[in-house]
């Protein structure tokens, strides 16, 4: 079982499939109730794979973190 990046399981959840990147999960057995973005989003995210940066890096634009637009647009190339 693989369980995507960014995604998100809820308490109690049972995963007994994979779950998409970035994915919101909860229930017995665990359902797809929604994504934290949309699949522009989620693509460029995984392109950029922001958690792989140096810690340096993320402390510079840890304020992007919160305007997804803007961190995607400089990030992106």
């Amino acid at each position: 079982i693989i369980i995507g990046d960014g995604a998100v399981v809820g308490a109690g959840a049972v995963v007994s499939k994979d779950i998409p990147p970035y994915a919101v999960v909860v229930g017995n057995p665990a359902k797809i109730i929604k994504y934290r973005f949309s699949e522009d989003r989620v693509d460029a995210l995984l392109r950029i794979r922001w958690w792989d940066l140096p810690k340096e890096k993320l402390a510079e634009v840890e304020r992007l973190l919160f305007d997804i637009d803007s961190f995607i647009k400089i990030f992106d190339v």
